[in-house]
Order: structure tokens, then sequence, then C-alpha cells
């Protein structure tokens, strides 16, 4: 089970609110520290407090810096992560989506089932993948999507077990 996946933007906050909407999840402010400085978390909203971390570009994990969290003005901004995701939304929405941000986003047949790759800021290798789970046979279905007004109404208890359900002022679709 992966709880998170985190990838840099140049825009966090956008980036953060616009991958909530297609993933009819919830764009939360991370909370700083422990967190950089601008970082954003887009919330799925399942039992297990599962996020996506978007940090600020340059940011890098560094063992010697305060908290493991370093800055490195040179970082490049390809790279080969990338993360599949299910969405309730159709493929039609998350290209409308992607489209308006000026987003590329090109529908790939991987044989076992087919994946939309969206170019998160269109010119980085970050690619979240959105499989419509209408289209997906149920042997093959990697992901679960929640309820983000169960994970919303989470959001204050202290032993959520997760920094979603204790960010904080959530933006985008809430469910």
């Amino acid at each position: 089970m992966l709880h998170h996946a985190s990838f840099n933007a140049r825009d966090q906050q956008a980036v953060a609110s616009v991958l909530a909407e297609m993933l009819v999840a919830t764009a939360v402010r991370a909370p700083s520290p422990p967190f950089p400085e601008g970082a954003w978390f887009v919330c799925l909203g399942d039992d297990f407090g599962s996020l996506i971390e978007i940090l600020p570009c340059g940011t890098v994990l560094d063992q010697q810096a305060p908290l493991g969290i370093g800055f490195d003005p040179n970082m490049r901004l390809r790279s080969g992560s990338h993360v599949l995701l299910s969405t309730p939304n159709s493929t039609e929405t998350i290209q409308g989506i992607a489209a308006r941000m000026g987003w590329h986003s090109e529908l790939i047949d991987a044989r076992l089932f087919k994946v939309l790759k969206v170019w998160v800021e269109d010119e980085t290798g970050r690619i979240p993948d959105a499989r419509d789970r209408t289209a997906i046979p149920r042997d093959i279905r990697l992901g679960r999507h929640g309820d983000t007004r169960r994970q919303a109404a989470r959001a204050g208890e202290p032993d959520g077990g997760s920094a979603c359900r204790q960010g904080g002022e959530p933006v985008g679709p809430q469910g």
C-alpha cells in the first residue's frame, strides 16, 4: 500500500488544487514546519490518509539538512517519477481539466488497461496517470477512491494518523 507520493511543482497551490479536482480529493496547505514553506497536500480521502505532497521546486531530501529537507536551486525539472491513481472522473473530464490548464495529456493502451497520462505543469517529467474507474476490469484495479466527505469530517481529529487529517484549510472539491 502506498500512503503518499511527493513531487515538486513551480506553483504548488495551483497544482494541488487541479489534482484535487481531477481526483475528487481535497487540497490542503501543508503545515510548516515540519513541511517546507509553500508545500501542499492532495488528500485522497481514503481510510488511510493517503496523500500526494506537492513541494516547491528545488526541495530535495537531504539527510544532512534540518528535518531532512534541503534546497537545490539547480534541481532538474524532469524526472522518471510518476504515480498511477484512480479517479471517479471520466477520461474526458480529466482531459478537459488538463487542457484548461495547458497540460499535455495522452491516452495510452497498456494492453492490460488504458491509462491517461497527464504532464503536470506540462514541461516536466512528473506524470500522474489517471484511470477512469468505470473502464477498469475488476481483477486489475489497483486503486480505490475513498469518500472525501469522511476525510474532511475527520480533519480535526488529533489521532487521525495522517498529516491530511491535521492539515490546514481545505481547498477544492469537498466531496
